[in-house]
């Protein structure tokens, strides 16, 4: 039977936009604007800005986690 992945939103902390989808294993990155897929490796911060609001969006991936 397949593994059920399940992919995180990653939200705009002032206005709540989802800025895109993390995979569970923090290794993949789905950006929301026309499908624009990012592969993380040995980063540890992703920044984006808010489509919506133009705030500055982070994502952190915990050091212990890689």
């Amino acid at each position: 039977m397949a593994e059920d992945v399940k992919d995180m939103a990653w939200k705009c902390s002032s206005c709540e936009s989802v800025l895109g989808y993390v995979s569970s294993d923090l290794k993949m990155l789905r950006m929301k604007y026309k499908d624009h897929y990012i592969f993380i490796e040995e980063a540890s911060c992703v920044t984006t800005l808010c489509r919506r609001c133009g705030k500055e969006c982070f994502l952190v991936q915990k050091k212990d986690s890689v």
